[in-house]
């Protein structure tokens, strides 16, 4: 067999060319930079989502929420009912008391399921204190389930503790370790 030959031509000067690459590179532009387009005129901010333990923790918590809102309202209209068929058996300063407690307690319950709800929603913006503060209202919320001694008490404190050990998880201390601006809250359901 023989070779092909090539006729000889004038030799390159200097090294090949680079075709207006500002790398250098007559090869293209370096791994992770894009080749298309003009750079954009604006800074490109990455913003990363919160890792799936952080998206977790604030689910369960808005889940657990909305059901103690639920749960409240059911508190409340079944006080209602029995309040009316027992009344009768009361004095009036009793049923006075009876019906401040009942108001008090509900605007209690649902103060501090919509600051659960804030503070959820600040975690998921990646603001450390609000981890730390839905963090500390997890610990109080599993304190009070386990003074109730009752069954729904189980599956609060259940609720609550995984809240707590979702934020404490490595990838959620590394994601709010980042340095970043804080992030938008969720737009929709997580994945979209």
């Amino acid at each position: 067999m023989h070779e092909p030959t090539t006729p000889p031509g004038p030799p390159m000067p200097g090294p090949p060319p680079t075709y207006g690459n500002p790398y250098g590179s007559p090869y293209g532009t370096p791994y992770g930079t894009p080749s298309w387009g003009p750079p954009a005129p604006w800074p490109v901010v990455t913003r990363s989502r919160p890792p799936g333990t952080v998206q977790a923790a604030v689910i369960v918590t808005w889940v657990c929420a909305g059901l103690s809102v639920l749960m409240t309202g059911f508190g409340l209209l079944a006080a209602l009912f029995v309040g009316t068929l027992l009344f009768a058996s009361f004095g009036g300063s009793d049923m006075a008391e009876m019906a401040v407690w009942f108001v008090v307690s509900t605007v209690v319950s649902l103060a501090a399921t919509g600051l659960v709800c804030w503070f959820a929603w600040k975690t998921w913006q990646r603001s450390g204190w609000a981890r730390y503060a839905l963090g500390g209202m997890s610990l109080l919320v599993m304190v009070l389930a386990v003074l109730s001694f009752s069954l729904p008490g189980i599956a609060v404190f259940a609720c609550a503790a995984s809240v707590l050990l979702l934020l404490a998880m490595p990838s959620s201390t590394a994601w709010f370790r980042q340095a970043g601006p804080e992030l938008p809250g969720p737009a929709g359901p997580p994945g979209s």
